[in-house]
């Protein structure tokens, strides 16, 4: 959540006021603001340069730590340099082969990249030196949702939601496969969880819009859409999360239409990349064919 990510910062920023040569600190630090977009209430083009400046000064301390490396290839990937980014990832699991976060972040560019295969052995290796990770255990669901595999994404998110009950990216992703198996009420149940972990964050609002819609509760979809619009009125990124609803609701040219203001925001273009890929997740499906999401895929970069 955006407050335990702020809270990191400080103590990572405490940690260097005690020892300004702590390479490992500036990492964490520079990770901390990495993660920070993945939220729609924060905005990449302000946090990038703090996570970049605090990945090259931990790089500049010590040039061996795989963990100043990954949190350079994260910053790299944010700036669209896939090239660079693998590199550094590499080098990153050539210094500490054993480094769950290297293996599990070099999966996610992997994934963006639509070589699958090779990011779905990355996250295995991942899991193999952290099984005990919610976080790793619900991206490898991702994974499989993303391959369409839609029973073994369901069985993994199940394991991150036993692993703690209270990870909100757990309960969000088992309510993302639910919804995809079209098991819409369970679905509900569980992303309706997830809203109350994410509190006044808008994340996950579209997903549950999405499932109300597709479970037959439209005025419930109609609802959330009212609440998104108005977080839009005030400058948060969530054009995509409307469209969700939108595209639950059955109003495809409504969805295009948000879809297309994403286009006109380099913030939310990168909010995009950060938090999914447009052009994998199967949600958007029922827009793959039509010639105007094509044109949003190659406005955003993702085609």
């Amino acid at each position: 959540m955006p407050a335990d990510v702020k809270k990191a910062i400080e103590y990572f920023n405490q940690a260097i006021a005690f020892d300004p040569n702590f390479a490992l600190a500036y990492a964490g630090l520079a990770d901390s603001y990495f993660v920070l977009p993945q939220f729609a209430e924060y905005r990449m083009s302000e946090i990038l340069p703090k996570a970049k400046d605090a990945a090259l000064k931990a790089l500049a301390i010590d040039d061996t730590l795989a963990e100043a490396h990954v949190s350079l290839a994260a910053v790299k990937e944010a700036e669209w340099d896939d090239v660079a980014a693998e590199n550094e990832y590499k080098r990153a699991i050539e210094l500490n082969p054993n480094y769950p976060t290297g293996h599990h972040w070099y999966a996610n560019l992997l994934d963006g990249m639509d070589r699958m295969d090779e990011s779905l052995v990355e996250m295995k290796r991942a899991l193999e030196l952290d099984p005990l990770s919610p976080m790793i255990n619900v991206t490898l669901a991702w994974l499989y949702l993303e391959r369409r595999e839609a029973d073994q994404a369901i069985a993994q998110a199940r394991k991150a939601v036993e692993l703690d009950p209270n990870f909100v990216y757990s309960r969000y992703t088992l309510g993302l496969c639910l919804r995809v198996k079209g098991m819409f009420k369970e679905a509900v149940a569980e992303l309706q969880k997830a809203r109350m972990l994410f509190g006044s964050s808008p994340s996950g609002l579209g997903d549950l819009g999405m499932a109300y819609a597709l479970s037959g509760e439209k005025a419930k979809a109609t609802e959330v859409l009212s609440i998104l619009e108005e977080y839009s009125q005030r400058g948060y990124l969530v054009s995509s999360e409307i469209a969700l609803v939108y595209l639950g609701l059955g109003e495809k040219d409504k969805a295009l239409e948000w879809l297309d203001k994403v286009c006109d925001d380099e913030d939310e273009i990168s909010y995009l990349r950060n938090s999914g890929y447009l052009e994998i997740e199967p949600e958007w499906d029922s827009l793959r064919s039509d010639p105007r999401f094509k044109m949003v895929l190659k406005k955003l970069h993702l085609e």
